[in-house]
């Protein structure tokens, strides 16, 4: 299994949703 890649691509998800979550903090504030 290509776990390493699977969590590489999980990571980079995850930032880019933490990314889009304070762009819309920003927004809302």
């Amino acid at each position: 299994p290509v776990t390493g890649w699977s969590g590489k691509r999980s990571a980079q998800l995850a930032g880019e949703i933490l990314t889009v979550l304070s762009e819309m903090v920003k927004e809302l504030r």
